[in-house]
C-alpha cells in the first residue's frame, strides 16, 4: 500500500516535471502564439477603424459639398445693391443672436425663453414658444452664413448654423423675415430633413 502510494506520487512528480519541461521548452512558442493572436486582433481593429473613418470622411465630404452648394446659392441670392449697410448690419446681428440662442441651450424651455426678445408676437405664437415641453439636453451651435434672399419686397434671410446636439452634428437652415426690427416669420429645419422630404 505504501509502495503503491510512493509509486503514484513519483508518477505524478514525473508528469509535473515533464509538463514544466515542456512549458520551458515551448514557452517562446506559446508567447509567440499569444503575440500573434493579439497582433491579429489589433490588425482587425485597425481595419475596422479605417473602414469607419473612410465612411465618416465620405459623409463629411458629402456634407461639405452640400454646404458649398448652399453657399453658392446663398451668394447668388444675396442682394449686392443694398444701400443701407447699417440696417443690414443690425439685421445680421439680430439673426446671429437669434440663431445662437436657438442652438445653444440646456433645455428646450431655456431655448424658447431666450429667443423671444428677437421675435414678434406673431412668430412667438406660430412657433409655440410659450409652452414648456420639459425636454432637456445640451446643444451647441455656431452661425456659418447669413444671406439675404432674392425678395426685394421684404427683408427675408437664410441663416446656416452648424449644431451639435445629442452626439450629432447637423446643419440647421433658418428662414427668417424681419419686420420692425423683429423677426416676424421664423422657420428652422435641418438640411437633411429638408432633402429627405423633397
Amino acid at each position: 500500500m505504501e509502495s503503491s502510494r510512493k509509486a503514484r506520487n513519483l508518477f505524478i512528480a514525473i508528469l509535473v516535471a515533464i509538463f514544466i519541461a515542456f512549458l520551458f521548452v515551448k514557452w517562446s512558442d506559446i508567447q509567440e502564439m499569444f503575440t500573434h493572436n493579439k497582433a491579429e486582433q489589433q490588425r482587425e481593429l485597425i481595419s475596422e477603424e479605417k473602414q469607419k473613418n473612410k465612411r465618416l470622411n465620405e459623409q463629411v465630404t458629402n456634407l461639405n459639398n452640400q454646404v458649398s452648394n448652399l453657399e453658392n446659392d446663398l451668394s447668388e441670392a444675396t442682394d449686392p445693391n443694398s444701400n443701407n449697410e447699417d440696417k443690414e448690419k443690425a439685421n445680421k446681428k439680430l439673426l446671429t443672436d437669434l440663431a445662437e440662442n436657438w442652438t445653444n441651450f440646456q433645455s428646450i424651455n431655456e431655448r424658447n425663453q431666450s429667443v423671444k426678445e428677437f421675435l414678434s408676437e406673431k412668430a412667438i405664437e406660430e412657433n409655440g414658444l410659450d409652452s414648456n415641453p420639459h425636454v432637456e439636453f445640451d446643444s451647441e451651435g455656431k452661425v456659418e452664413e447669413i444671406a439675404k434672399t432674392d425678395d426685394e419686397s421684404q427683408q427675408s434671410y437664410i441663416v446656416l448654423v452648424e449644431e451639435t446636439a445629442r452626439g450629432q452634428e447637423r446643419t440647421l437652415l433658418i428662414e427668417a423675415v424681419i419686420q420692425d426690427s423683429k423677426v416676424n416669420t421664423f422657420n428652422a429645419n435641418y438640411i437633411d430633413d429638408v432633402e429627405e422630404s423633397e
